[in-house]
C-alpha cells in the first residue's frame, strides 16, 4: 500500500508518523510539506531504521519539502534529477517487482 500525507511540519507530528510507519506498517509513505531542513537528522524520522528515507528539503524560506519512506523489504533505485531542476522539490525513484518496473515521482510546487 502507498499513502500520501500533507504534513505541514512532520516534526510536529512525529508520534503520528511513527504510528503510521510501525503500527500500520506501510510499504510506501509519501509526505509533502515536510518543513524539514538540514538541522533535522533523517534518523529522528525513522529511529528504528525500517525504511529507506529519501528527502528533498526546501532550500530557501520556511515550509515546503518532500519525503518518501520506502520499506526496506523493497529495493528502491534513486533517480538523480538533472542539475537544471535542482531548485525543484522533487524525488524520483524506481521500484522493481518481478518483471514490472515502476517509477515514482514526488513533487511539491513552491508557492509564489
Amino acid at each position: 500500500m502507498a499513502y500520501l500525507l500533507n504534513a505541514r511540519s512532520v516534526v510536529n507530528k512525529l508520534q503520528e508518523l511513527r504510528y503510521m510507519l510501525y503500527a500500520v506498517k506501510m510499504y510506501l509513505l509519501f509526505v509533502t510539506e515536510t518543513w524539514l531542513n538540514e538541522n533535522v537528522p533523517t534518523g529522528c524520522l525513522d529511529p528504528e531504521s525500517h525504511y529507506y528515507v529519501m528527502r528533498c528539503d526546501r532550500k530557501c524560506d520556511r515550509g515546503g519539502g518532500v519525503c518518501a519512506f520506502i520499506h526496506k523489504s523493497l529495493c528502491p533505485v534513486e533517480i538523480h534529477v538533472a542539475v537544471n531542476y535542482k531548485d525543484l522539490e522533487l524525488l524520483c525513484f524506481d521500484l522493481s517487482c518481478s518483471t514490472t518496473k515502476m517509477r515514482f515521482f514526488l513533487h511539491l510546487s513552491p508557492t509564489k
